[in-house]
């Protein structure tokens, strides 16, 4: 069965995810955006590839594109404050949500949500999206079948160099009043936490956190100055003083100053294995565009993998010889479609989004089961990136990384 969509926000992961709903073969019956210009501008892109008749919406409308759209599923790809809220209206209309992480900016709004979905008995998934490139099916597998024996050590690291410059275009994450507090850590930490909990289930015994600034002063761009993330160009000193005003990255009732984080604890597993568990998180790693790895040790083997190379797995059995299996090899259960060929970021979305579809088809109780696992996972990781972010931010400007 395909779904039809309603596709809410219009800005980068929407860029993303609206064709990836096309790829898996279902619809988009509806769009809300902030404004008409936004989601035509949305519309047009040859990326993203909507059809102009479209119905669409404004935010202030949203019950209205609820009500009027057609659609059974809802994608709510907007800031973080917006999401709990629009998830809730969602589930209580009766529709399917996927919902961009982090699932909401407090722990009580994360609560409201789930209690939403488990009583509209809608299937609902957030979108963390690396959980489901196919080489974790095999990580999956091994550690299942327990052939490494037990788990001991976890080492999740995010990497990104897209703030390393305090002019960077950083967007609306700094923003308290739209994101919540933490810039880094709900972001990245909600991958780390997630794709852990994916593998193994369970929560920590213990978990404790600290978050680094390297940049006191941001410089942001004001209103009208339109300013590109993701490697925009640096200003030059007259453009700084004309263009930007200062952000005070210490003050943390207005931004989020969290450039670098790192925590640790313990693990008790879905098996009742206690793992000891380490994260380090950055976006201010020159070099580092999108390094997310996962490496975990067990007592009689290793498994390593990067995202920014996510055909390779690398294995180290029993016995104690290292290899490199490709994706689709016959060393592994790791199939490919086809074998060889580059499995991407929107693969892993697409895999994300036909698991959901499976879902949705589920009797109640199958959904129910299916909601509460990835809700209750994501509504955790809200509960450990709000622990993470308890303790004073360390400034750190004599920072350079190893």
């Amino acid at each position: 069965m395909s779904l039809d969509w309603l596709v809410v926000g219009t800005g980068m992961m929407g860029k993303i995810v609206a064709p990836t709903i096309r790829h898996v073969g279902d619809n988009i019956v509806g769009v809300v955006g902030r404004t008409d210009d936004h989601i035509q501008a949305f519309m047009a892109d040859r990326n993203v590839r909507i059809s102009s008749d479209t119905p669409y919406w404004t935010f202030e409308n949203y019950d209205q594109a609820l009500a009027g759209s057609g659609a059974n599923a809802v994608a709510v790809l907007t800031p973080n404050f917006m999401h709990a809220e629009m998830g809730i209206q969602a589930a209580k209309s009766g529709k399917h949500v996927l919902m961009e992480k982090p699932l909401a900016t407090s722990v009580e709004d994360g609560k409201a949500f789930l209690d939403a979905v488990l009583e509209a008995e809608v299937a609902a998934e957030i979108n963390s999206q690396y959980r489901h490139h196919e080489v974790f099916d095999e990580v999956r597998r091994i550690i299942d079948g327990g052939e490494f024996e037990d788990p001991i050590f976890v080492r999740g690291r995010y990497t990104q160099d897209w703030q390393d410059k305090p002019t960077a275009g950083v967007g609306w994450r700094p923003l308290v009043r739209v994101a919540g507090y933490g810039k880094l850590v709900p972001d990245l930490g909600a991958h780390t936490i997630q794709t852990t909990l994916y593998l193994f289930g369970g929560r920590f015994t213990e978990f404790d956190g600290k978050t680094y600034n390297i940049h006191p002063v941001r410089w942001q761009p004001k209103r009208g100055v339109n300013v590109e993330s993701f490697g925009g160009k640096e200003p030059t000193p007259e453009e700084l003083k004309r263009d930007f005003e200062p952000m005070d990255m210490l003050d943390r009732t207005r931004y989020s100053g969290d450039d670098i984080a790192r925590a640790e604890g313990v693990l008790m597993t879905a098996a009742g294995k206690p793992v000891f568990v380490e994260y380090f998180l950055s976006q201010v790693h020159p070099g580092n565009k999108n390094k997310f790895t996962m490496e975990l040790v067990f007592e009689r083997g290793r498994i390593y993998w990067d995202q920014e190379q996510p055909n390779l797995l690398v294995v180290a059995g029993p016995d104690d010889q290292e290899r490199i299996y490709q994706r689709g090899s016959a060393g592994l259960g790791i199939t490919g479609s086809p074998p060889g060929h580059g499995h991407g970021y929107q693969t892993s979305i697409a895999r994300e989004l036909m698991r959901f579809g499976d879902a949705a088809v589920l009797d109640p109780a199958g959904r129910k089961a299916y909601s509460q696992g990835n809700i209750g996972d994501a509504l955790y990781a809200v509960e450990l990136c709000g622990r993470w972010l308890e303790a004073p931010l360390i400034p750190l400007g004599n920072y350079r990384p190893s």
